[in-house]
């Protein structure tokens, strides 16, 4: 039988896809976490669907015959040798069941897929919920920082409409008050990471030593 779906590639693209998960989070620190961290949850999901689907094909090939395997995927006009739409074809059968679709094009006819199928509904139920609950969080997180800088601009944008300024004009001065909003809202964390107390000296000394490297290579004739 053929099991290359569980050789050792298919174990370096467990690896890869966790090194992007290391990326992300990596990026996260210079793109800020409110941006990251739904390309995060994705990489999640991702990575997660893939592990399951790796097994689903391997509970596939134990429990199954020759032909019954065969059956299955020649009704599905799908060749065993061609491992790139099997693997798809796994993929989407886990990524319906965890997403609770289940469109019952594909099923598990053996005890030891439906054995699997229960451990998915249950981990699938879990992992979906983490998603929600990710997904909120980064919701929430984005209107409330729209939130504030609309607060900030609300005196702007009246006194503009007051003025009757052109709406080129009004457009320019109030990218540069979200600019200047934004900025203001960094220089501030910074100024009360620096001064925490509780942060201990050395921590600080290398922060600052960051932070001034930074400004630095940011001014062209400095670098």
């Amino acid at each position: 039988r053929d099991t290359s779906l569980f050789n050792p590639y298919s174990w370096c693209s467990l690896l890869f896809i966790g090194n992007c998960r290391n990326a992300v989070d990596e990026l996260s620190y210079i793109a800020g976490p409110t941006s990251m961290k739904l390309l995060s949850t994705m990489i999640s999901l991702a990575f997660f669907v893939h592990v399951f689907a790796c097994f689903f094909w391997r509970v596939k090939i134990d429990s199954n015959t020759d032909a019954d395997l065969d059956s299955f995927l020649s009704s599905r006009s799908i060749e065993l040798e061609n491992k790139s739409e099997v693997y798809m074809l796994c993929y989407y059968f886990v990524f319906t069941v965890f997403s609770t679709v289940g469109f019952g094009d594909i099923y598990p006819v053996t005890f030891q897929e439906r054995l699997l199928m229960v451990f998915m509904f249950v981990c699938g139920s879990v992992f979906f919920g983490y998603i929600m609950a990710q997904l909120n969080e980064i919701l929430q997180s984005i209107n409330k920082e729209e939130k504030e800088v609309s607060q900030f601009m609300e005196s702007y944008i009246a006194f503009l409409r007051q003025c009757r300024a052109p709406p080129e004009t009004e457009r320019r001065i109030l990218r540069w008050v979200r600019f200047y909003y934004s900025e203001e809202v960094s220089a501030k964390q910074k100024r009360e990471i620096l001064s925490d107390t509780k942060l201990p000296n050395e921590f600080r000394l290398a922060l600052a030593q960051s932070l001034q490297d930074n400004l630095f290579q940011n001014v062209p004739f400095l670098v």
